[in-house]
């Protein structure tokens, strides 16, 4: 059987991999140039809301 600290090690793998596999996306995201098209949408639903568009 799995020991105590065999779980540990592999729930801090596995959270280390998710992180850097989450960050990987983030960057690919930026470099596409995502960032841009989110943040035009967050300003048109904003003006919106307060009457502006």
């Amino acid at each position: 059987m799995n020991s105590p600290e065999t779980k540990a090690k592999t729930l801090k793998l596995s959270t280390l991999l998710v992180i850097i596999a989450a960050l990987l996306l983030m960057l690919a995201g930026f470099r596409n140039g995502e960032h841009r098209s989110y943040f035009q949408k967050a300003v048109m639903v904003c003006t919106q809301c307060i009457g502006l568009g």
